[in-house]
Parts: structure tokens; C-alpha cells; sequence
């Protein structure tokens, strides 16, 4: 019986010293030395992100190149934020972390540069761009100098105080004396891609846009081209952004897209 007990006594000893040893010590089973192994493999499979705040009419050429760029730097990832160039001059100007700045207008530009948010010596221009009268694939057909304000209901164009797209619109309507006509009649977009989709959903008569935008399209049709001289260049400009925590990284890549390979991309979405 004396033997029974302390046998007894015995393995609860051991169940006791087995809680409250080894098995206590690290709750999840694993060793010290095996946390910090996996600590290590999560850290190295973390991909540095490099943000890039681009203009809408941009995005499937940036798209496209984000691909190509990741395949051969698979330690880093693109993020885009695309919107009109003045809406993200703004949020630049109000703190937004970014490492790259591409606008579709040099004004923009030029404010996020006045506000010394630019890395120097990286802005220049990256490509130029065609201003283009487009309307529903089904709806009337007119050329730009022969447009009849007073057969218009609805036009659509960006809204120019922070969209380049709008503001060259703008330009273009009172160059031909027609934005007094116009003006009671226009509906405004964020940004080029929602007045390219205004036209297509057939909701006004026409709008102006980018023709790298009305290219990406099935649902319009582009009836006239606006003449240089009606409008100020329409020029995208390429910056780093001067607070960018990963220089190295957003050079490599703004060099990438300034590189034969990239301007190949671009070329294929009609820009300039």
C-alpha cells in the first residue's frame, strides 16, 4: 500500500514540475530560439511600399508598369493614389506621406515645389497629353468651332479649380467663346475618369477629356481634338517627394519610369 501512494505521490510530483518547467515557460509551444526564427522570416518576407500619388488619367499605364517593376523587384511594392492633380497637391501640402508626385498639369507642380515638399533636382516632365471632345457612342456629332451651346443640355468637363483635365477645358471653351453659353450647363468630375464616365453612361451631351482616356473606352467617341493654342501645354511632371523615407527605393523606380521601358508603356496608352 506504502508503494501504491508513493508511486502515486511520485507522478504528481512529475505533472506538477512538467506545468510549471518547460511547458510553463512558453505558452504556444515554442521555444525562445524558435520565436525569434520566425520573427526573422516574417521580417524578410515584408515588402518595403513605395507610395505614389499620380493623376487619374494615368492609371492604366502606372498599372501596367507596377507589374513589370515588381516582377523584377520583388522586395518592394508600388501603392498608387490616383485623383485629380490639384486634390493631391493638397493632401502633399497637408502632410499626406509619399515618396513620388506625377500631375497632369505643371501648376500643381509647381505649388507642391513652392511649398519646398520636392526632393531637388528630381521634377521633370514625364509625358504630354491631348485635350479631345468626346460624346456618347449614339449621340450627336459636332467639331469643337462649330459646337451650338444653345443645342447642349448637359456638358461635362472636370471641375478646374483641381482638375488640370477641367481647367484646359475651360481654356479651350472661352478661346472659342462659348464658355459663357456653356457655363449654366456643365456638370463637374473629380477627376477625368468620372466625366469619361458621364459620357459613356450617356448622362450629358458631351464632355471634354484626356484622349489617352477616351482611348480606353468602347462607349464614346472622340469628335474633335482641341487645337494647342487654345489651351496652355498640357504637360505631366515627375517629382520625388523631398520627406520620402525610402530615397533609394523612389529613385530606382522614377528612374524606371523615366527609362526607355517605361516611356514604351506610356506610348502604348497614347501619351506623348
Amino acid at each position: 500500500m506504502k508503494r501504491i501512494i508513493g508511486g502515486v505521490l511520485l507522478l504528481l510530483l512529475l505533472l506538477m514540475t512538467s506545468a510549471c518547467g518547460g511547458g510553463f515557460a512558453n505558452q504556444t509551444g515554442d521555444s525562445p530560439a524558435r520565436e525569434k526564427e520566425d520573427n526573422q522570416t516574417m521580417k524578410s518576407e515584408q515588402k518595403m511600399e513605395l507610395m505614389v500619388l499620380a493623376a487619374a488619367s494615368l492609371t492604366d499605364a502606372l498599372n501596367e508598369m507596377k507589374e513589370m517593376y515588381e516582377r523584377n523587384h520583388p522586395g518592394t511594392e508600388i501603392t498608387y493614389v490616383f485623383g485629380s492633380s490639384g486634390t493631391l497637391a493638397q493632401q502633399l501640402e497637408q502632410g499626406a506621406p509619399a515618396d513620388l508626385f506625377i500631375s497632369a498639369s505643371e501648376k500643381f507642380m509647381d505649388q507642391v515645389e513652392n511649398k519646398g515638399l520636392l526632393m531637388e533636382g528630381t521634377k521633370k516632365e514625364y509625358v504630354k497629353n491631348e485635350l479631345v471632345l468626346i460624346a456618347p457612342k449614339k449621340g450627336r456629332k459636332t467639331v469643337l468651332e462649330q459646337l451650338n451651346p444653345s443645342d447642349v443640355k448637359q456638358f461635362a468637363i472636370g471641375e478646374p479649380k483641381t482638375v488640370p483635365a477641367g481647367a484646359y477645358a475651360q481654356e479651350v471653351l472661352m478661346s472659342l467663346g462659348k464658355w459663357a453659353d456653356l457655363q449654366g450647363k456643365m456638370v463637374y468630375g473629380k477627376d477625368v475618369r468620372q466625366v469619361l464616365a458621364y459620357v459613356e453612361m450617356g448622362n450629358v451631351d458631351y464632355g471634354m477629356v484626356f484622349r489617352t482616356d477616351a482611348l480606353i473606352s468602347k462607349d464614346v467617341v472622340v469628335l474633335d481634338a482641341a487645337k494647342p493654342e487654345w489651351h496652355k501645354p498640357i504637360s505631366y511632371p515627375i517629382a520625388i517627394i523631398k520627406e520620402s523615407m525610402h530615397e533609394k527605393e523612389a529613385r530606382d523606380f522614377y528612374q524606371f519610369l523615366l527609362s526607355g521601358e517605361g516611356k514604351k508603356v506610356v506610348e502604348t496608352y497614347g501619351f506623348k
